[in-house]
């Protein structure tokens, strides 16, 4: 191996031990690393599982299951936005979302997350008109 390629290989080396370093970073920083699982160390050491139910409970008093794949461009995606960081901005969407679609009505929420099969705990308050209180009906920590 020439020391022109030794040189390129110790820096690829290098670069790629740096970034394996600073991914994780940016959630001890932001103070999320217990509650997101999208960083390198950490990406397949936990598990979530999501219950939830959404329904639009409309003027005449029907409710209307909304199935919240058909709200997200890759409709298996729609479990990253539980996190209690992300929550009340999908929510907000959402609440802005459903009258453009022409579902008029009430939004009340249930979500709650299980870590690694341990109990379910809510991230919303249960039975949340989620567009008419505070923080979109989502707990605080």
């Amino acid at each position: 191996m020439s020391a022109r390629a030794r040189k390129a290989a110790n820096v690829f080396v290098v670069l790629w031990i740096v970034l394996q370093l600073v991914l994780p970073l940016r959630g001890f920083v932001r103070g999320k690393h217990d509650t997101r699982g999208d960083f390198s160390w950490n990406m397949y050491a936990t598990q979530f599982k999501v219950d939830e139910r959404y329904v639009v409970i409309t003027p005449d008093g029907r409710g209307v299951r909304l199935h919240l794949g058909d709200y997200f461009v890759r409709a298996g995606r729609w479990t990253s936005a539980f996190h209690r960081d992300t929550l009340p901005a999908f929510h907000e969407w959402l609440c802005d979302e459903l009258p453009r679609r022409g579902l008029e009505g009430t939004l009340v929420a249930k979500a709650r997350v299980s870590e690694d099969g341990g109990p379910f705990v809510d991230l919303v308050a249960p039975n949340a008109r989620a567009c008419e209180v505070e923080d979109y009906g989502v707990l605080p920590r």
